[in-house]
């Protein structure tokens, strides 16, 4: 059996011990996706709350939640795919004012 590997994979956006507000924007500036593909993020938060996405396509902004629309528990690790198309831009936010203990947003190729 032959291994082949292929690096299609991308930091976004990678940040540490990072105070946040509730219901804002986490990133100073939206994030412009350049292909279609696969969005991994990776977030823990020191207090619970609701971790919601903001997609940006064609002048039309949405706003999701993960883990199923509840709670991300704080001092938890959680990890989530979703996938994404070229020409969107993309934030976060928490539903709580807390610390960001941790947010890696990746991009995959695919």
């Amino acid at each position: 059996m032959q291994v082949v590997f292929s690096n299609k994979f991308t930091t976004l956006y990678s940040e540490f011990n990072k105070n946040i507000i509730a219901d804002t924007n986490i990133l100073a500036n939206d994030i412009l996706i350049a292909g279609d593909g696969l969005l991994r993020l990776t977030v823990s938060v020191n207090t619970d709350g609701a971790f919601s996405i903001i997609i940006k396509r064609n002048s039309q902004s949405i706003k999701l939640k993960y883990n199923a629309g509840g709670d991300i528990l704080a001092d938890c690790a959680y990890a989530f795919d979703i996938g994404i198309r070229s020409g969107d831009s993309i934030n976060f936010q928490h539903s709580e004012t807390a610390k960001l203990n941790l947010i890696n947003v990746d991009f995959v190729a695919v």
